[in-house]
């Protein structure tokens, strides 16, 4: 079945809101899994004709569409270069979310300035102390407040997003039972927690420039039970699709003018290159609302590290042990080798010779922006 934010895992006929139920269903039946994520709608798109507004255009009316649709507009900011752009968008257009909210893990043994917490003490406090200054107000939930909710048995395959990380629960359970969002969702007001997923990822396959949709950035922090929470992704949506296609045009322009071996580089293959597209990419699409120096920001695998944090410096805490003996559990269920990265036994009890294992990821299907070396559109 398709969650409450739109996308599932179909194996054969069946649809699972879940991951991992989707990945240990296909072992036993030996069928592939398939990430859908509105493919009909999106495929019925043109994407090879740009809009014409510019991105900031389209930023400022996909904000103005956010407010105008909930009664509480929450923007979570990580101190990313997507959330930090998306808080910016409203700030610098006047625009006046509810609230502006980050997360942290912090107790005896983790701090601010642990790797978990680094990018929020380090980048997203400069944009907070901006929200301040104009008087929007700013906050950071601990989600270490919540923690006794936060139980990993089997059941939390259901509520899962797409990853195997132990922060996983831990955000769900921290931001939906926090006390301030608890008291406006009961209150009877229509409460919306927007993310800044996602950049679009462009690719040459089969000589065109092609986008495709990728589960494990999509569908982080998306859970499939929401306690009457509603989530949105700012940039990649359906609401506004012409955002994606524009960053796509956008892209495909920058590397043709300003990377002479972008035809290399863009090759969609296992070893694309994430933090060198997005270090390309950031302050292509974010022009005026991020600079990566101005920014400090662990980048997209060394960021890998704030997820195995916890489990590094609390090793017998019982929400560690639990986790760590479920995960293992499932991984040794499944075909680990064909859907776990880097698979292999490792002494932490992870399946994987990194410290961090995770499924591997699925795509969508891909859309035809444009033919390579050629000014001829897709159509």
């Amino acid at each position: 079945m398709f969650d409450a934010n739109g996308h599932c895992w179909r194996v054969g006929d069946r649809k699972f809101s879940s991951k991992a139920m989707a990945v240990e269903y296909a072992c036993r039946t030996g069928e592939q899994v398939h990430f859908e994520f509105f493919n009909d709608f999106y495929h019925s798109l043109d994407w090879s004709t740009e809009p014409a507004q510019s991105l900031h255009e389209l930023y400022r009316a996909r904000a103005e569409q956010l407010l105008s649709s909930y009664d509480r507009v929450i923007l979570l900011l990580s101190g990313g270069s997507d959330s930090t752009a998306m808080v910016n968008i409203f700030l610098q257009n006047g625009l006046r979310p509810h609230q502006v909210v980050s997360h942290t893990v912090i107790n005896s043994s983790i701090n601010k300035n642990a790797v978990t917490n680094v990018e929020i003490t380090r980048s997203a406090s400069k944009t907070a102390k901006l929200c301040m200054e104009l008087g929007v107000p700013y906050r950071v939930i601990n989600l270490w407040d919540n923690i006794k909710n936060v139980e990993y048995d089997y059941h939390w395959f259901d509520t899962a997003d797409s990853r195997m990380s132990i922060d996983n629960l831990i955000k769900f359970e921290g931001v939906n039972n926090d006390r301030e969002i608890r008291k406006m969702v009961d209150s009877g007001k229509k409460v919306c927690l927007v993310s800044g997923f996602e950049k679009p990822r462009v690719f040459i396959h089969e000589g065109y420039f092609q986008a495709g949709h990728l589960d494990i950035p999509l569908t982080q922090n998306f859970y499939s039970k929401n306690k009457g929470l509603h989530k949105e992704r700012f940039y990649t949506t359906k609401d506004m699709p012409t955002i994606e296609i524009k960053q796509c045009h956008t892209i495909i322009k920058h590397y043709e003018k300003h990377v002479p071996d972008y035809e290399k580089l863009l090759v969609h293959t296992a070893d694309f290159n994430v933090d060198q597209y997005y270090a390309t990419i950031n302050d292509v699409l974010y022009e005026g609302l991020w600079k990566d120096r101005d920014y400090f920001t662990l980048g997209k695998l060394a960021s890998s590290k704030k997820y195995t944090h916890l489990e590094e410096v609390m090793p017998d805490h019982k929400i560690v042990k639990s986790y760590k003996g479920l995960v293992r559990d499932f991984y040794k269920s499944i075909n680990s080798e064909k859907y776990i990265n880097d698979f292999l036994l490792h002494p932490s009890g992870r399946i994987s010779n990194s410290a961090y294992a995770d499924m591997k990821g699925f795509y969508s299907n891909f859309y035809k922006i444009k033919k390579l070396n050629a000014n001829e559109s897709a159509k």
